[in-house]
């Protein structure tokens, strides 16, 4: 076994990113040039005596964020080496010139062995890290796709597309919605390192937090198509197994009830229908959790209260509080449960009067 740094120096010694200067033989394509800013601006209401670090940081020094270009790149001769199950890869080409956009940056432990796979004709990367993730399929590789329209992708002329494991349902339907052939759909596996004769590469369109309007329309347009009228209080609950679930959930339910709010867990839907839960929302309440993205559904105004243990915080969704307008809450449990730091799936303790004071 050997690090990653070991398996990039042994065999792409000379690394550079590929970028809109880039003076590699490629055919490179660019789109969205006017995407605007994301200012970070939107103060959180919490029942906390200060706002969570994670975001004075961005209000009192951060700001705003420039997006890179958006591109579509078309390479001759890459290779692509397959990190873990769900969507890691590190992109090269003959040169060692390192594709850093789409390429993984955490450290692996890699096998010498390797599962080698040589693809001839056009074929086209979509896989990203943790794009098995609903939150990152939606999000981060089905965004992709649109730039690949915009590019003329003529997909009857395309040999193999790589996708991470397919881990849900949701996928192959937004696949199919966007007439994507599953039949050349192939999921990338640890230790598989793949050469194509042709690659399309598109680039990475949202980086994590940061996510660009012209994806949140594309989104939209594919999956809702018009927006219905904001009327439903929803409150998702959380499988057993996932973790982060209400620890005194029992005696919050007769609350929301009360409040006419409806209890549901979004596994029991499919994309369109969670979009469309999303969109008519006026009010949500839920733990932090990937099937937030749906947020990209919502309309401006729509009331969000998000709820963390005491091990964990991120500002993800407040910041996609800042892009959508949304009115923006959160809770963070501050009971005495003890934890590993930075326990994302610890349970929740809620106060039952701070939180009644939060919902609307």
């Amino acid at each position: 076994m050997y690090s990653l740094s070991q398996f990039i120096e042994s065999r792409r010694p000379h690394c550079k990113q590929i970028e809109a200067d880039c003076s590699l033989d490629y055919n490179i394509k660019y789109f969205y040039p006017n995407e605007p800013d994301i200012h970070f601006n939107k103060i959180p209401k919490t029942p906390s005596i200060e706002i969570h670090k994670s975001i004075t940081d961005y209000l009192c020094h951060v700001k705003k964020y420039n997006f890179n270009p958006f591109y579509v790149a078309e390479c001759k001769s890459i290779q692509v080496r397959c990190m873990n199950d769900v969507g890691s890869v590190i992109v090269c080409d003959e040169n060692g010139n390192i594709f850093e956009d789409v390429s993984s940056r955490y450290k692996f432990e890699v096998d010498e062995e390797v599962n080698e796979v040589h693809l001839s004709g056009d074929n086209v990367l979509l896989t990203l890290d943790s794009g098995s993730n609903y939150f990152h399929w939606l999000c981060q590789i089905l965004p992709r796709i649109k730039l690949l329209q915009d590019n003329g992708i003529d997909w009857s002329k395309i040999n193999k597309i790589l996708i991470p494991e397919i881990r849900g349902d949701f996928v192959k339907h937004s696949l199919k919605s966007l007439n994507v052939p599953i039949d050349k759909v192939i999921e990338t596996k640890k230790n598989d390192l793949y050469s194509f004769e042709s690659l399309i590469i598109p680039c990475k369109p949202n980086n994590h937090i940061y996510i660009s309007r012209w994806s949140i329309e594309f989104l939209k347009s594919t999956f809702l198509k018009k927006n219905s009228e904001q009327k439903d209080k929803i409150y998702i609950k959380r499988k057993e197994a996932q973790g982060r679930n209400i620890i005194n959930e029992e005696e919050i339910l007769p609350i929301l009830k009360e409040k006419g709010y409806k209890a549901i867990y979004l596994e029991d839907y499919n994309i369109f229908e969670q979009a469309r839960i999303f969109n008519t929302a006026k009010s949500i309440v839920s733990p932090h959790g990937a099937a937030l993205g749906n947020l990209v559904f919502c309309q401006q105004g729509t009331h969000f209260l998000e709820l963390f243990n005491a091990s964990h915080f991120h500002c993800l969704y407040w910041n996609f509080a800042n892009i959508l307008d949304l009115d923006y809450y959160y809770y963070q449990s501050n009971n005495n449960i003890i934890a590993p730091p930075d326990n994302k799936n610890q349970n929740i303790q809620l106060n039952i009067d701070l939180f009644r004071k939060m919902l609307v």
